[in-house]
């Protein structure tokens, strides 16, 4: 959980349905149904929302038209959350640092590049490194693959030795279902619907590394 970037996806999507005649979507349906899709899945969801089968051939395309206007929204918004900058260097130091996001890599990478915030994180996993989104735990899997080789941990990095940080219920399912602790963010949704987590805080100043020895193995690979 880095940035509150859901209501930039939100108003994204709604100007690429309207360009293509689908029916605009609530920011309270979008927050209840949607939230913690990747691309693929939302414009598939708004297709079935609007009793309209998926078209293959279009779907690329609205995914890169969603994207542009995402980022030209990124670019002028100040979307990092509290605590972020802080929480991320207090721990960068203690332990390996990945990105596992429904958001397309180089909108990731924009905007922790803008947040200085980059070079923190030694491995990012987009939703065009994965065949199936959250709540598939596929992302969060290939992560900590990734994380193992790039950082020749030995013993190798099991999920459970694994937190993933996490807003909504789609990520909260992907990261249980990978075998790893979540914490949960009530950034964009509140507390009672993220119970499926181990733990759930406001935000991540509450998160400083003492807690986070409490939610797993303290012993876990660094």
């Amino acid at each position: 959980m880095i940035v509150d970037s859901e209501p930039l996806h939100w108003a994204a999507m709604n100007q690429v349905l309207a360009l293509h005649g689908l029916p605009q979507v609530t920011k309270e349906y979008y927050y209840e149904d949607m939230l913690g899709l990747d691309d693929r899945g939302l414009f598939a969801a708004a297709f079935a929302r609007a009793h309209r089968p998926p078209n293959p051939a279009i779907s690329p395309v609205m995914i890169a038209q969603k994207s542009e206007r995402f980022l030209a929204m990124a670019s002028r918004e100040k979307i990092v959350l509290p605590g972020v900058p802080e929480f991320v260097e207090s721990v960068s130091g203690q332990y390996c640092l990945a990105i596992c996001s429904g958001a397309l890599r180089r909108e990731i990478e924009t905007i922790l590049q803008a947040a200085d915030l980059l070079r923190y994180f030694s491995i990012i996993v987009g939703a065009d490194d994965v065949q199936r989104g959250k709540p598939d735990p596929q992302g969060y899997l290939l992560a900590m693959r990734r994380l193992q080789d790039k950082h020749r941990l030995d013993p190798p990095l099991l999920p459970a030795q694994c937190l993933v940080i996490e807003d909504s219920m789609p990520g909260i399912e992907a990261g249980k279902d990978a075998g790893m602790t979540c914490l949960a963010v009530t950034t964009s949704v509140q507390g009672e619907l993220l119970l499926q987590a181990d733990a759930i805080v406001a935000t991540l100043r509450e998160a400083n590394p003492a807690r986070l020895h409490d939610l797993f193995d303290a012993d876990a690979p660094q």
